[in-house]
């Protein structure tokens, strides 16, 4: 004797069959949202680092002044006094005689021109940071290396209408 087993109705298997195919479907679903959701977070904190590591600390270069006379220093002296001044402040020690010759008599905008073609530098020695959050800029390596009396006299060597940039 064969034994019975219940036998649902059309309707009811209808709904069975439904149900798992929707619960095929959400699944995939989640999982497919899932992974949309962890690429979304890894890209997030992709760009936070870079925007933290480098863009916030980028050099940000200064304009010409309209108002004042044009630049006394071409391009190529601005590269030139620019790396002289960083070989010269770079590390320990300073050596001043080089940094007084690079900018003696250098007008505003001359000293915007060395200023965007020093842009931002490694300081020397063993830095520890990621990224360039430790590099500084031509106003950072004279402020740090120089004194108080020694930024008087390299002000009193600049031009008259330099002297308010340092």
């Amino acid at each position: 004797m064969k034994k019975k087993t219940p036998r649902l109705g059309s309707v009811s298997t209808v709904i069975a069959q439904s149900a798992v195919k929707n619960n095929r479907t959400a699944v995939t679903t989640s999982i497919n949202i899932g992974f949309i959701l962890f690429g979304l977070a890894l890209v997030g904190a992709g760009g936070y680092a870079f925007y933290r590591l480098y863009w916030k600390n980028r050099h940000r270069p200064l304009k010409h002044s309209d108002r004042l006379a044009a630049s006394n220093v071409s391009p190529a002296e601005a590269k030139a006094k620019a790396d002289a001044i960083y070989a010269a402040t770079k590390g320990v020690g300073t050596n001043i005689k080089e940094v007084y010759k690079a900018l003696t008599g250098v007008n505003y905008n001359g000293l915007i021109d060395i200023y965007n073609a020093f842009g931002k530098r490694e300081p020397g020695g063993i830095s520890l940071s990621l990224g360039n959050g430790a590099d500084e800029d031509l106003w950072g390596f004279l402020q740090g290396d120089l004194s108080k009396s020694e930024m008087d006299n390299l002000r009193n060597l600049l031009a008259p209408d330099a002297r308010t940039l340092l």
